[in-house]
């Protein structure tokens, strides 16, 4: 006489199944049979899991890298979001102030993206918590000012996503360890936008590709280091380095000997407007 059963938010190309049931039960009479039920579904379940797909597809083809699938989860007794790595460990926490924003979901699967696609992570210090205005660290600031810009390629009109485009704080400290300055800088890099001295347009794909490929030569011996603040990232982008200019921007950080990435660069490609663009948003 009856139909029951419940439902999943099931494994898709870019996430694992749901570990908690979207649906904890249904059920029909054998009357309804050809017809259509409307069943209710946890929306802490279906929102996250829909948002984390759509932002990995969308990441996926903007930047040109991919990654396994993503364990996720939401975390109703806490607010703020994470990406969760190390030994055995590769997940997103979403708190229940952010499982339903898309920026949010977007922003921690770039992390999980750069983790496992792009190069892998690093440690930072004065990271947790850390906030788009406030000076954090060098390595701090790039690794969430690139995941601030997955999440605005993904969701930039989204009521969580900051405004790029004339983006300053107005709050004293070296731009290099505030990552909205960094974010910032992606931004201007890829738009074309209408600040004065923003001179480049480039594919978020050719900016990925240096920020995933991007090495560094340091010390008397040459040694090669793998990019992991934003001073690196700018001398992969100019492909050379000055050190004068170097020291005006990042103190505390020694100018590299030089920088190399494995990137293709665009045919408008030009040291000079890069210099520019990354000045108007990192200049001491």
């Amino acid at each position: 006489m009856w139909l029951k059963g419940k439902s999943i938010a099931q494994e898709t190309d870019y996430v694992k199944e749901a570990k908690s049931t979207f649906v904890k039960h249904w059920d029909a009479h054998r009357s309804e049979c050809g017809d259509t039920i409307t069943v209710q579904g946890y929306r802490a379940v279906y929102m996250p899991w829909n948002y984390l797909n759509e932002s990995a597809e969308t990441l996926n083809a903007e930047f040109g890298y991919s990654r396994g699938l993503i364990n996720w989860k939401v975390d109703h007794h806490n607010s703020g979001s994470m990406y969760r790595w190390g030994p055995g460990v590769d997940e997103i926490v979403l708190g229940y102030a952010g499982y339903d924003e898309p920026w949010v979901v977007a922003h921690e699967y770039t992390h999980a993206l750069h983790h496992k696609g792009m190069g892998g992570a690093w440690k930072s210090s004065n990271c947790s918590p850390h906030f788009f205005h406030r000076v954090s660290s060098y390595r701090c600031a790039f690794a969430e000012g690139f995941a601030n810009h997955g999440g605005s390629v993904f969701a930039p009109d989204d009521d969580y996503a900051p405004q790029w485009e004339n983006w300053d704080n107005g709050e004293e400290g070296v731009h290099g360890k505030i990552e909205g300055y960094v974010a910032a800088l992606f931004h201007d890099l890829a738009d074309g936008g209408t600040e004065e001295n923003d001179e480049t347009e480039y594919a978020n794909s050719y900016l990925a590709a240096v920020f995933a490929t991007c090495y560094v030569k340091v010390g008397p011996r040459r040694i090669r280091s793998k990019r992991d603040d934003v001073s690196d990232f700018v001398w992969c982008l100019e492909n050379r380095v000055n050190a004068t200019v170097h020291d005006d921007n990042f103190p505390g950080i020694t100018a590299p000997k030089s920088a190399h990435e494995l990137a293709t660069e665009p045919d408008d490609w030009d040291e000079d407007d890069i210099r520019s663009t990354w000045l108007l948003n990192l200049e001491g």
